[in-house]
């Protein structure tokens, strides 16, 4: 994983590296960098909601074998 990318990303590294076309300005690295970290914040919720979720549903496992 490069500088660029983040591991849900479908493009390779060389895509990214075309679409910037060059030397990447100060407010552009920014705003690449405030993305991944709202990225990052966001896999950490979908984590949390999931561990909830799966908590719930501990209870019901019985029930959830029989389907």
């Amino acid at each position: 994983m490069s500088v660029f990318r983040t591991k849900g990303m479908n493009s390779t590294n060389e895509e990214v590296l075309a679409t910037v076309d060059g030397e990447m300005c100060a407010e552009q690295a920014e705003k690449l960098r405030i993305i991944r970290s709202h990225m990052d914040i966001l896999d950490l919720c979908k984590a949390n909601l999931e561990s909830l979720v799966l908590s719930a549903a501990e209870k019901y496992l019985p029930q959830l074998t029989l389907l």
